[in-house]
């Protein structure tokens, strides 16, 4: 058994699950608050995150200078038009003044009120409640899928919807919607086992994301199958519908009839 300290990764060779498949593993280990804590702050040190970030926020800027000059037009306009109902040219010109002074006053507010990100990211790091993420944790990982299990709660996440967040000492899992999962690369023992394990992870997420039609040409380039629904026969088909029937076509469904009549 591959052994990290207190927390243990096992291949599927030694996996009593006569199913597993030979390049699966899993992992065991346990999570505490300065785990969440430490995996945040290194995974957002990476400079690629901020470089992102801060062309988000730019554009954020640019439509909120750009609501702000339009109320500083609309403003200016509507003082001046009082203005000019005065006769007192002096008076226009301090309306005027003012409005201007209100407009750019609205846009430096703004970009006061939206602090420094760094700053604001790292005081919210530290407030979160890890409560619910925190403990024994273990994760097996697949062909298919990552599954988690914490607290009795079980997870699985398909590695199409799956991001990775890492770090010199930490790996994250998530999705587009949170953040699920962290793990200290100490686990792994080893860096040739934690490269090993890694990249394996990188080709399922990288083979779950390619579309099912270019899978399903991929599958029929160097074989011919009947169709599923009308026998027609299949062969370098380019894309993922029968030509015949119509039917959409998938490599799962391929393989299944492949195996039954094998």
């Amino acid at each position: 058994m591959e052994q990290g300290n207190d927390e243990t990764i096992r291949g599927s060779a030694e996996s009593n699950d006569p199913a597993a498949q030979d390049d699966s593993f899993e992992m065991r280990w346990f999570v505490t608050r300065d785990d969440w804590i430490a995996a945040n702050i290194e995974i957002m040190s990476s400079g690629r995150i901020w470089i992102e970030h801060f062309r988000s926020a730019r554009r954020d800027r640019i439509t909120k200078v750009g609501v702000g000059l339009a109320g500083l037009t609309l403003i200016a306009t509507m003082i001046a038009g009082i203005g000019f109902g005065w006769t007192h040219v002096t008076s226009m010109a301090v309306l005027l003044t003012g409005g201007i002074a209100t407009g750019v006053g609205m846009i430096v507010a703004a970009k006061l009120n939206e602090g420094d990100p760094k700053t604001n990211h790292a005081r919210s790091v530290h407030a979160t409640d890890y409560s619910a993420f925190i403990g024994p944790t273990s994760a097996r990982c697949t062909s298919t899928c990552v599954i988690f299990e914490r607290d009795e709660a079980v997870y699985q996440l398909p590695w199409r919807k799956v991001l990775l967040w890492t770090s010199p000492n930490y790996i994250m899992f998530g999705t587009t919607d949170s953040a699920y999962f962290v793990f200290p690369v100490k686990i792994f023992g080893e860096p040739d086992i934690q490269k090993r394990h890694m990249d394996q992870i990188l080709r399922w997420i990288e083979k779950a994301r390619v579309p099912e039609s270019e899978k399903v040409k991929q599958w029929l380039r160097d074989r011919s199958t009947p169709c599923p629904k009308c026998r027609y026969q299949l062969a370098n088909l380019q894309g993922d519908k029968c030509p015949e029937c119509g039917h959409v076509l998938t490599v799962d469904e391929l393989n299944a009839r492949a195996t039954r009549w094998a």
